[in-house]
């Protein structure tokens, strides 16, 4: 896997592991879309099954959900910063400049870490 550049939540009161943990959550999407694709494809769920798809299904909207209030309305940016986010895609590859692409990022995380609280 590519190096993820490490990012300085602390201004925004998130420290270094918190940081850390809000990226391993946004890596797992591609697991969590592949679990909930599987759970939604079987015919009866049990109670366990139907609490861990509502569980899922949270965190997926809660990625979303962030990454929308981070790009505010940008046209174009949506796409490309949910897939640095969750599959670590080069920040390079976004329609914007550097700078901007990472203060992006960084909005994302923080707004993520607001949602799940």
């Amino acid at each position: 896997m590519r190096k993820f550049h490490e990012i300085d939540m602390t201004d925004y009161g998130i420290s270094k592991y918190e940081a850390l943990e809000l990226k391993y959550f946004c890596l797992s999407y591609p697991d969590k879309i592949k679990r909930l694709n599987e759970l939604a494809d079987t015919e009866e769920l049990t109670d366990e099954q139907r609490e861990e798809f509502k569980r899922i299904e949270k965190d997926v909207k809660a990625i979303h959900a962030a990454v929308q209030l981070a790009i505010g309305g940008q046209i174009g940016l949506y796409q490309p910063l949910l897939r640095n986010l969750t599959v670590n895609e080069s920040i390079e590859k976004m329609p914007c400049g550097k700078n901007q692409a990472y203060t992006f990022r960084r909005r994302a995380f923080l707004m993520l870490s607001r949602i799940k609280k």
